[in-house]
């Protein structure tokens, strides 16, 4: 393994974790928003030395990872959120309820 490259299985350069590891990672982070220090902790309970600098590393590489997804992804929606009505800029065709009526 030349210097720079993943290793069998890692998803990042010069990285060790595999894709399960990683999706673990992120979805405790922001799907049960669980901050890294718990996690380098509840890690650490099960034996598993993985420090808040790694784990911050390893969120920061899917973050660019994953950049090119979002920027594909998030120009539809923010065009979407652009509203238009025959009442006049600014006003939402759905009235007080928001969500309902755009982008559809």
């Amino acid at each position: 393994m030349r210097e720079g490259q993943p290793g069998v299985g890692a998803v990042l350069p010069r990285g060790f974790a595999g894709p399960s590891l990683l999706a673990m990672i992120l979805f405790e982070k922001y799907g049960q928003h669980q901050p890294l220090n718990r996690q380098s902790e509840s890690y650490a309970r099960e034996g598993v030395d993985l420090s808040l600098s790694t784990l911050a590393d390893q969120v920061g590489g899917c973050a660019a990872l994953l950049r090119p997804l979002h920027d594909l992804t998030s120009s539809p929606a923010r065009a979407c959120m652009a509203i238009t009505s025959p009442s006049g800029p600014g006003q939402r065709p759905d009235g007080d309820r928001p969500g309902l009526g755009l982008c559809s």
